[in-house]
């Protein structure tokens, strides 16, 4: 992975898989399906709070190979904001490449979240961020994957703004190459958004939905460690264990079908993305610029209204001239 930077939480249990009788014995996850491509780029984009971080671990982990009790947390800390929850966590878009086991490069271009909640002109700054990361890094891509909520019925002000400005950034050529990866989904049930709240040219997008076993994983090892502040019993450690490894089973069955998805994809030149967002950054500087002249102009007007009313008044109270 590059960059190289990850935290080693644990070690596998020994000792519990020992414990372990046969008939809890867990089914082992799918591996990586092979793909045809030798590269793919994706860039990863969504609101504040969706878990693109905790995703970027979670391909890491499967690229390398790793079962889900040999997890490791990667990421790049020395790119997170370590700002309050509501605020994007990750300070600029960076590539990420992961090397697969069967060859092929995935290269993911992690965004900061959009609507955040310092404001339009942050937001300003992150699209610039994304935009001159394209332009140095990413000459073609396979997909752009949008994440959201999916406990989350509707569109939500936040999804709704990242949509909007990825219009600003990105042709309806490319509509074909925009995918959803919905979060927060443990089962089918829980799925609720719907998708005839999205704009009309994205309801017949691609979607997955996912519960990260990341987190999952984090809560698992917090539970067996002999610090936690809450003890489980021998018990109920397996039946985490087996919940942790059944979700990590089902999670590896949409990744494959992810990637077979990106790897069908017909790839898309960068050169339209960058011409957009440049005309769409010119566009909206001309309108500011028009927008601070009328204020201007009406404060100054203000202004004479003001000096003509002090006049009437002067006029007013002026003493009359004695005969």
């Amino acid at each position: 992975m590059s960059p190289e930077l990850s935290t080693k939480l644990s070690t596998k249990s020994d000792a519990l898989s020992r414990s372990q009788p046969d008939q809890f014995a867990h089914a082992k996850a799918p591996g990586l399906t092979r793909i045809e491509k030798g590269t793919m780029t994706t860039i990863l984009v969504g609101e504040t709070g969706v878990g693109k971080t905790a995703f970027m671990s979670l391909l890491a982990n499967v690229c390398a190979g790793r079962e889900i009790d040999d997890f490791r947390l990667e990421h790049n800390a020395t790119n997170e904001s370590n700002l309050p929850k509501n605020q994007s966590q990750t300070n600029a878009a960076m590539m990420y490449t992961f090397k697969r086991k069967d060859g092929c490069t995935l290269r993911i271009l992690d965004t900061p979240g959009l609507c955040d909640t310092r404001g339009l002109e942050q937001d300003k700054n992150h699209k610039k961020s994304i935009a001159e990361a394209i332009k140095d890094q990413v000459q073609t891509i396979d997909g752009i994957i949008i994440m959201a909520n999916g406990t989350l019925e509707r569109v939500g002000p936040g999804v709704e703004y990242a949509l909007h400005t990825l219009s600003t950034m990105f042709p309806r050529s490319i509509v074909n190459n925009i995918g959803f990866i919905f979060t927060n989904v443990p089962d089918a049930l829980s799925f609720n958004f719907q998708s005839n709240t999205l704009p009309e040219e994205l309801r017949n997008s691609e979607s997955w939905t996912i519960q990260n076993p990341v987190a999952q994983f984090v809560k698992y090892q917090e539970a067996k460690s002999s610090n936690s502040r809450r003890p489980q019993s021998e018990q109920k450690l397996r039946a985490l264990q087996r919940l942790l490894h059944s979700n990590f089973a089902i999670t590896m069955e949409t990744l494959n079908d992810f990637f077979a998805w990106l790897d069908k994809r017909k790839v898309q030149p960068t050169n339209t993305i960058l011409q957009l967002y440049e005309m769409t950054t010119r566009i909206e500087a001309a309108i500011s610029n028009v927008l601070a002249q009328i204020d201007q102009r009406e404060q100054q007007r203000m202004d004479l209204q003001r000096l003509q009313a002090n006049l009437d008044k002067s006029n007013q109270v002026r003493p009359t001239e004695s005969s």
